[in-house]
């Protein structure tokens, strides 16, 4: 991160030179407009910069937190599942509703012990469409999911695990009717590396 920002002082120092000899030597507005511009370009890069290099480090540091507790256990139980719910969704929509948004906000309460739980984000659609279609949607579903968990509980994006099954694996086999509204849905698990006790699983 040091080099980062000696690297756009190196580049500033640069800009503000040409800028105070491109007024000087021709006073043209659009010769200052240009260089304010390309300024306001690098500034957005570093910024840019700056997050990317702090969610690697965020992760980093949580890849570290597993090994480290992997190491000191010697071995690992299978994660516990600790919350679920199932997201309904209206026919050929990946919107969540109200109810959906609560269902979330409920389930969002069991990561609260676990700071390193994983969530199991799983999309699913009816079986009207093309398997490709349905697969895309059901992709759309649980990215819905996992924005909302994200932006409204800042669960970092890396914790949330999103797969899409598209038609298959229904929850429903109604030959009647294929848009059954039961099989429209996101399932999500929350699963804990820890046991009821609240200590990490040995």
């Amino acid at each position: 991160m040091r080099e980062i920002k000696n690297h756009f002082r190196g580049l500033m120092v640069f800009c503000a030179a040409a800028l105070i000899a491109g007024c000087a030597s021709s006073g043209s507005n659009e010769r200052l407009d240009e260089l304010q511009n390309k300024v306001t370009e690098q500034e957005s890069r570093l910024t840019r910069l700056q997050q990317s290099v702090s969610a690697g480090e965020t992760k980093q540091r949580y890849l570290s937190d597993q090994v480290e507790m992997l190491s000191a256990g010697g071995t690992s139980a299978a994660p516990k599942a600790v919350g679920e719910t199932t997201v309904q969704f209206d026919f050929n929509s990946y919107e969540l509703s109200p109810e959906a948004m609560k269902n979330l906000d409920e389930l969002a309460a069991s990561m609260n012990d676990d700071p390193r739980a994983i969530v199991e984000i799983k999309g699913y659609t009816d079986a009207v469409g093309s398997k490709t279609y349905n697969y895309q949607l059901g992709e759309m579903r649980a990215e819905s999911v996992a924005r909302y968990l994200q932006r409204q509980h800042r669960v970092p994006l890396y914790r949330l695990n999103r797969i899409s099954y598209g038609e298959d694996s229904p929850a429903s086999m109604s030959a009647e009717d294929q848009r059954v509204a039961a099989n429209r849905r996101v399932e999500v698990r929350v699963l804990s590396s820890r046991g009821s006790s609240g200590a990490d699983l040995p």
